[in-house]
């Protein structure tokens, strides 16, 4: 049984429909209380020990990527900041 269906929309438009009664892999969801437990335990695994959540890895090598840009763009400003200054410097006193 699959979960996505293909239908037109009103404007004869193609378009996808996902079954709300199908998990991700298009198995059924489970109800009552083993579905709770699953996401209980589902939450509960996102967590380090001392409560803080944990990411997924490709949030954690995205925030690298940014940091590395970010720290490569800061020490390129800071060089062009200290080359302005000496271009100020030396339009100002003229040595």
């Amino acid at each position: 049984m699959c979960c996505v269906k293909e239908e037109q929309n009103s404007g004869g438009e193609p378009h996808t429909r996902v079954d709300p009664a199908q998990g991700e892999a298009g198995t059924e969801q489970s109800s009552g209380d083993q579905g709770s437990e699953a996401k209980k335990d589902a939450k509960q695994s996102l967590e380090n020990q001392d409560g803080s959540k944990v990411l997924p890895f490709e949030f954690v090598a995205l925030e690298a990527c940014l940091e590395a840009a970010s720290s490569s763009l800061e020490h390129e400003v800071n060089t062009y900041v200290k080359a302005l200054r000496q271009s100020i410097f030396l339009l100002l006193f003229g040595i």
